[in-house]
């Protein structure tokens, strides 16, 4: 329980007789035998209660049932039941081609209208007034 070896026990043994002293260390190692004892007891006692009421509301009959059934899940088939990975592949490649499989009508896409293209404006005529200043002044 607490994995103590030969020498961890001897450093114990040499530290208690230099802390209590070799005329009361037989009185004080037999105080915590009475300790250790009935807190062994108490366990006992616990867990001996635990069972009955356990007993009592009936779940070591439970227990037994189940153990009566076995163990049937070697007989159920658990491939392909459940595959997430799968699904949301699936998923993806509908919301991609935008063909999913579960729909009974096909969807219809909207047509796209084609653009009103704005009026043009009549283009200004170019004013001759820069080709007479020019002939004017030579």
């Amino acid at each position: 329980m607490f994995d103590i070896g030969v020498t961890e026990l001897l450093v114990i043994a040499v530290v208690a007789i230099i802390v209590v002293g070799p005329k009361e260390l037989p009185r004080m190692l037999r105080t915590i035998g009475q300790v250790v004892s009935k807190a062994k007891g108490m366990a006992r006692e616990f867990q001996t209660q635990f069972e009955e009421a356990a007993d009592d509301a009936g779940v070591t009959k439970m227990k037994e049932d189940f153990e009566e059934l076995g163990d049937f899940s070697e007989d159920i088939d658990f491939d392909g039941a459940f595959d997430p990975i799968n699904d949301v592949g699936e998923d993806l490649k509908e919301t991609i081609t935008d063909e999913p499989k579960t729909a009974k009508k096909p969807v219809k896409k909207a047509a796209k209208k084609p653009a009103k293209k704005p009026a043009k404006k009549p283009a200004k005529p170019k004013s001759s007034s820069k080709a007479s200043s020019k002939g004017a002044t030579s």
